[in-house]
């Protein structure tokens, strides 16, 4: 800012416009930087951030669509701006900077509306719940494919799932990595669940009962891991409908939106497990999402960490 509505140095700056009312622009904005003492450009910058902060990400708006649209408020209570394309308009500034770091892996947040009519071959669940549940405890989806295969309805389920540090299901902790439920859950969303339970001495998928304990599932079944998981779709994969591919192949079948995942078999240690997604930008490469050492929703498989996963992977898909 720094000028009132005469043109006058007023010895203080908004950067972010915050509280520049629509009726009273200069003057509210002014008033909000006096108030906070943003006297210097760098005071303003830092201490207009720290507001957004504690006024918008911290309060899970923590994407410039949340901000501007405030979807988990009906009456939009709180939206950060009036101007109806503001969202799109920081992108392209946000972009720039985001150009500047090509190794940076960016994660998409996009809300599900969940009164929406369902897309064709998606249904939402109402009663659905994806954080805070044991990974041993099977989750409800909030979106499913149950019908046509796309790319879109794909991405529509794999997208829902939150890889993010707020998410315990799949955040490693204390050298325990989730990519196996990670996998469960988007197989289990796409219809064709690849199991996290078989019954004991058999590769039999088995149903967790929630009606007895943890103890009593135990007892009858067990929870498997990704080396089992690599081991169970090469043995009997094909008789639940999934089938070895190139890596060509598979990236071609989630482009068609059929399920797809990448496993490696680790004869030394712990294997690893990912979903391939569609990847309709012809860059020629793997896209993967993956819980792990690291979680992200969108990633290629050429920079992936592990070069003996990337040796070692195994596709499979769905038909």
């Amino acid at each position: 800012m720094g000028k009132d509505k005469e043109g006058n140095n007023t010895g203080y700056y908004n950067m972010y416009g915050i509280c520049a009312y629509d009726n009273s622009p200069l003057s509210s904005g002014l008033a909000m930087a006096k108030e906070k003492g943003w006297d210097t450009i760098d005071k303003a910058i830092i201490g207009g951030a720290i507001w957004i902060r504690d006024n918008y990400t911290n309060e899970d708006k923590n994407t410039l669509y949340k901000m501007r649209w405030q979807p988990t408020e009906p009456t939009g209570i709180g939206q950060y701006a009036t101007d109806i394309g503001w969202a799109c308009k920081q992108c392209l500034t946000i972009k720039k900077i985001y150009d500047l770091f090509p190794e940076m892996q960016l994660r998409f947040d996009i809300p599900v509306y969940i009164e929406e009519k369902p897309g064709e071959g998606l249904s939402y669940n109402k009663e659905w719940k994806l954080t805070g549940i044991s990974g041993s405890l099977p989750i409800v989806p909030r979106v499913v494919n149950d019908g046509e295969r796309s790319a879109a309805n794909y991405d529509a389920v794999i997208n829902q799932f939150d890889l993010s540090d707020q998410n315990s299901r799949y955040w490693p902790d204390k050298g325990k990595t989730y990519c196996n439920i990670f996998l469960w859950d988007v197989t289990m969303a796409m219809g064709v669940e690849i199991p996290h339970w078989l019954k004991n001495g058999t590769n039999d998928p088995y149903a967790y009962n929630r009606s007895i304990t943890y103890k009593e599932n135990a007892s009858i079944a067990h929870e498997v891991r990704a080396n089992e998981i690599a081991d169970w779709l090469k043995e009997v994969g094909i008789k639940y409908g999934w089938r070895a591919v190139s890596a060509q192949e598979a990236q071609m079948a989630a482009n068609l939106g059929k399920p797809t995942v990448g496993v490696w078999h680790n004869p030394k240690g712990i294997g690893h497990v990912v979903i391939v997604r569609p990847n309709l930008s012809g860059d020629g490469e793997i896209h993967i999402a993956q819980a792990g050492a690291s979680n992200y929703s969108r990633g290629k498989l050429s920079e992936h960490k592990s070069s003996s996963f990337k040796k070692g992977v195994v596709f499979y898909v769905h038909e």
